[in-house]
């Protein structure tokens, strides 16, 4: 019964507490760069479920972590956002792109809106099989408050630029048709006193359509109540608008037609007039004389792909006029822009003309 000796194995396990000590330490950095980046990170399910939100992402959305945990990607998506990021999704999973980067908008939990820079990429398993979405989302609002800034002060000064030389030109002519019928009055005929009469309106009316072209771009930027539709025949529209364009402009012997007389559209009067004065304005100012303008419409073909559809009409302005450069396209649409050669021209014009019409 005693205990005459003992035997013992023992195993160098240094290797493997070393491993061990290494994955803890590995471990414990992801933790603490998880929970301590500067950056919003997730792991997001196929269904866009979170699976896993650090502390920087709850706070770029407003959200307490056991919060967001119940939401879904989606649900602080704005809606215009949610199928770019979709068909981006079905592109990592389909293996068309490894990662994908988007500045996107995210709404706050108290209905702010964020701008986030985002950046996903598809996890797989060591089989290829994927796993889940891991998003990386960096708050960019400030930037993009301050890029709205800059865009704002740049169309303030093209503002002032555009406003100095054109409320001068008629106002210039104005001042001098009533100064001289001031100073000439008795002196003057008939003739000549209606001719500065006429220039005296002639300015007025072309300051007036200045002051209403910036009314009209202000109240683009304010939130529009939906314009009532009604149906309108096109033809009869385009003449009358053109029978109301100012004297210089109105010029029938150079207009041609193409539009069918039964031709009507679901519209409203009122923008759908003021878009065509504006590009027939436009077409008459610099469509050198005698050459035409031309005026179309006709229904648009659409393949069966696009007949789901409501059915559109194309209406067109063609002129003989010098063109656009192509570098200056992009700019064709924006408030305030006026192409190069027209800022030095004899053309007047405010440069908002296009930016209301679209």
């Amino acid at each position: 019964g005693r205990v005459r000796e003992w035997m013992g194995v023992s195993t160098d396990i240094t290797a493997h507490q070393r491993l061990e000590d290494e994955l803890r330490a590995s471990e414990e950095r992801f933790r603490l760069t998880f929970e301590q980046a500067a950056v919003g990170i997730a792991h997001v399910g196929f269904d866009g479920r979170w699976l896993l939100v650090n502390p920087k992402l709850c706070d770029i959305v407003g959200y307490a972590q056991e919060e967001l945990l119940v939401q879904t990607l989606h649900a602080v998506l704005m809606p215009d956002d949610l199928s770019t990021a979709f068909t981006d999704a079905q592109r990592l999973i389909t293996g068309e792109q490894q990662t994908y980067a988007r500045e996107l908008r995210f709404r706050r939990k108290d209905g702010v809106l964020v701008w986030v820079n985002l950046t996903v990429t598809l996890v797989r398993n060591q089989a290829g099989w994927p796993l889940y979405f891991l998003a990386i989302a960096e708050d960019v609002t400030a930037r993009k408050q301050a890029e709205q800034q800059r865009q704002l002060n740049q169309l303030k000064d093209q503002f002032i630029l555009h406003m100095n030389h054109e409320l001068r030109t008629p106002l210039t002519s104005l001042l001098g048709s009533l100064d001289l019928l001031r100073m000439q009055q008795g002196r003057l005929d008939a003739a000549s006193q209606a001719q500065f009469l006429e220039t005296a309106i002639s300015s007025c009316g072309e300051l007036l359509q200045l002051v209403n072209s910036v009314l009209d771009a202000l109240t683009i930027t304010e939130q529009m109540i939906p314009p009532q539709g009604e149906e309108i025949a096109v033809a009869s529209l385009v003449r009358d608008v053109l029978e109301h364009l100012d004297p210089g402009e109105e010029q029938v012997d150079r207009l041609s037609l193409d539009i069918p007389d039964r031709l009507t559209v679901w519209a409203n009067e009122q923008l759908l007039r003021q878009v065509l004065r504006n590009l027939l304005s436009n077409a008459f100012k610099y469509c050198p004389k005698p050459a035409p303008v031309v005026v179309s419409a006709a229904p648009i073909d659409r393949d069966e792909r696009e007949a789901h559809f409501a059915p559109s009409v194309c209406i067109s302005v063609q002129d003989a006029g010098p063109g656009i450069p192509p570098e200056e396209l992009p700019l064709l649409f924006q408030q305030f822009t006026r192409l190069k050669r027209d800022l030095s021209g004899q053309a007047g014009g405010s440069g908002l003309g296009l930016y209301i019409s679209k």
